[in-house]
């Protein structure tokens, strides 16, 4: 099962590398520098506020494997993941505030970009999923619990791979624009 699980996660994480390899030079050379620089910042907040639930994903991930590894503390399960979720949901809501608050001070200090209010929508965008991105590490952490790692990377992989190709899909389509990206 341990071989299984990390092959799994070595798919599940290194799949979308791949991919990124080959999207981020055509989308450097799309993009232009100043809005390619913008949307590896919005990467970035996404990883780093989908990490951002104060250690409550990895909790979760502890709490119910214990309770399913012993049937006598089976009981509690809804309870544990409903907390956790309604906790990571608050942290979003109040991150993506914040963001969406001060979207446009950010904006004043990040320098030059070719479409300022067209970056504003963007930080708005991201904001409004902030909920979403943060919550999901508690989703991720109840299947791992269940070791549960061909769902996460089942979902993991195409979520990976929309990170690189969406952006591709939107400027063929639409053009360069960070809020659509977004």
């Amino acid at each position: 099962m341990l071989l299984r699980n990390t092959a799994f996660n070595l798919v599940g994480l290194g799949g979308p590398l791949l991919v990124a390899a080959a999207t981020i030079p055509a989308l450097l050379a799309a993009l232009g520098t100043e809005r390619f620089g913008f949307l590896a910042l919005m990467w970035a907040l996404v990883s780093y506020f989908g990490l951002f639930d104060l250690g409550l994903g990895r909790a979760v991930t502890h709490q119910l494997a214990s309770r399913y590894a012993d049937p006598k503390t089976d009981s509690g399960v809804g309870e544990v993941l409903g907390t956790a979720l309604v906790l990571m949901t608050g942290i979003g809501v109040v991150t993506g505030a914040l963001m969406a608050l001060g979207g446009d001070r950010a904006l004043h200090y990040l320098g030059r970009l070719p479409d300022s209010a067209e970056a504003a929508r963007a930080i708005y965008w991201m904001a409004l999923a902030m909920p979403a991105i943060v919550a999901t590490s508690g989703l991720r952490g109840a299947l791992e619990a269940r070791q549960a790692f061909g769902i996460v990377n089942a979902i993991r992989v195409p979520m990976g791979l929309f990170t690189y190709l969406g952006p591709m899909l939107v400027v063929w389509w639409v053009g360069p624009r960070l809020d659509w990206i977004a």
